[in-house]
């Protein structure tokens, strides 16, 4: 729309308070800037993060500015889809296969992501499992929690 028609856009979910309060607040300031924005562009990275989310890029980069405001903990992300990396900050990884996704967590102490990745965590980890039907399809449609515009 933003090609065809002008219309800016945001990017970011509103998961917890702090974030959705901030995507509303990117609306209204795209709405007279006419600039596109990515509302989790300003999230503080550490290689060395206490949180590590495993999934889809826009909405993993969500959650970790959400617990990151909310929860004052550090998280990085990992993109486990095919994602344009301006979508993803400076510091957070793209791993599309099991393999490659495992090393990234060989250091990991607590990882939320979808329950099929549990498997390839390492054993001493914390693992909050987040289903995404991207990943486990319809098996744990029914343990996704609506966290938009909810305190985490």
């Amino acid at each position: 729309m933003y090609e065809n028609l002008n219309i800016p856009y945001v990017i970011g979910t509103p998961f917890g308070k702090e974030f959705a309060k901030k995507v509303i607040e990117d609306l209204k300031e795209v709405k007279s800037t006419k600039e596109n924005k990515i509302s989790y562009d300003n999230r503080k990275i550490d290689k060395d993060a206490e949180i590590t989310i495993v999934g889809e890029s826009i909405m993993s980069e969500s959650l970790a500015y959400a617990i990151s405001k909310e929860k004052n903990k550090t998280v990085n992300v990992i993109s486990s889809l095919e994602t344009d990396e301006k979508l993803l900050l400076e510091g957070d990884k793209i791993a599309m296969f099991e393999d490659d996704i495992e090393k990234c967590l060989k250091n990991s102490k607590t990882i939320i992501a979808d329950p099929l990745f549990r498997p390839i965590c390492p054993i001493d980890s914390t693992f909050i499992s987040l289903p995404h039907e991207a990943f486990s399809g319809r098996i744990y449609r029914d343990e996704i929690p609506n966290i938009i515009n909810k305190s985490l």
